[in-house]
């Protein structure tokens, strides 16, 4: 890997092990720890049809209401955070029963966004899913 900072051109050699990086640069080496904020999302116990926030950011879009009927996957918000974008989507079809904040509205991370009731077509408990 070639870098160059301030005008000044660094080379180094990145060996990957694993979570961790080892980065060799001007006869040192760095330990470092690949860390992804999602990896173990869909493993988290979940909460019904309460889709929560993966984490804190601002709600940019709210894309349904109470009442609308959603299929699975159907995009239900965009939260922005750490200037990315993550679209919710509804984890099976059903209907929004409640829908917690509005455009424009800080949220922490963890918090209740949108209610979907499965459809009696689906029973399953509803997984929150972050694109």
């Amino acid at each position: 890997m070639a870098v160059t900072l301030d005008g000044v051109r660094l080379a180094a050699t990145v060996v990957p092990l694993g979570d961790q990086r080892y980065v060799y640069i001007d006869g040192q080496l760095h330990k470092l720890m690949l860390v992804d904020p999602m990896a173990h999302a869909s493993e988290d116990e979940h909460r019904g049809g309460h889709l929560t926030a993966p984490m804190s950011g601002t709600i940019v879009a709210v894309l349904v209401k109470a009442g609308d009927a959603v299929a699975r996957g159907a995009p239900l918000l965009i939260l922005e955070a750490m200037k990315m974008e993550h679209t919710i989507t509804a984890p099976d079809a059903g209907t929004v029963s409640a829908v917690h904040y509005r455009q424009g509205d800080q949220v922490s991370e963890g918090v209740d966004l949108i209610d979907v009731d499965a459809s009696d077509a689906d029973t399953g408990d509803a997984k929150p899913t972050a694109v």
